[in-house]
């Protein structure tokens, strides 16, 4: 039996939805376990979206490599984001912090290009720096943090996550 008879097959569609639901949906990468004030609650929450999709794009961007119909779930998630990305400016049309309105509805596509460097530094380096990596992660929202275990664990979060995602993307066979 082969490996690819041991996953679950499936149309594009369905895994993007899937992981978009499961990995950037319903998810555990939140303010939860940080001190993050009601002010800045709106602006970690727009960046953290971005960096779902990222970390998401990089997992598939990775298997495509190895079995070249992940290039159609990739497609269908980068349809996914291009609608969801309209919705943005519906859920953050409140937003007083002009700036912050601006960088989070007119340049999602750019932060996720932006996110996905991020990541490649934090993941893929061969001088790992998680520290200075998660300091400079809050201070491009405004938020001071200094605490070397919640920068910590904050990164180590982030590199679970794409691990994870990896790891599940190995159960699914597009079709």
């Amino acid at each position: 039996m082969s490996l690819s008879d041991k996953r679950q097959k499936d149309k594009p569609e369905i895994i993007a939805k899937t992981f978009y639901n499961e990995f950037v949906i319903n998810t555990d990468l939140d303010e939860k376990g940080l001190n993050i004030s009601e002010s800045h609650k709106v602006p970690f929450q727009a960046k953290m979206l971005a960096y779902k999709f990222a970390i998401v794009l990089m997992a598939l961007i990775s298997e495509e490599r190895n079995n070249s119909k992940y290039s159609k779930v990739r497609e269908c998630c980068e349809k996914i984001i291009d609608e969801k990305s309209q919705g943005l400016q519906e859920r953050f049309k409140n937003i007083t912090q002009e700036t912050f309105k601006q960088e989070i509805v007119v340049n999602f596509h750019v932060d996720i290009k932006r996110a996905m460097v991020s990541l490649n530094n934090l993941l893929f380096s061969e001088d790992k720096k998680e520290l200075s990596w998660a300091k400079k992660w809050f201070e491009e929202i405004n938020i001071e943090e200094y605490n070397p275990v919640t920068l910590t664990l904050f990164s180590h979060k982030i590199m679970g996550y794409y691990t994870t995602i990896v790891k599940s993307l190995g159960e699914f066979e597009p079709t």
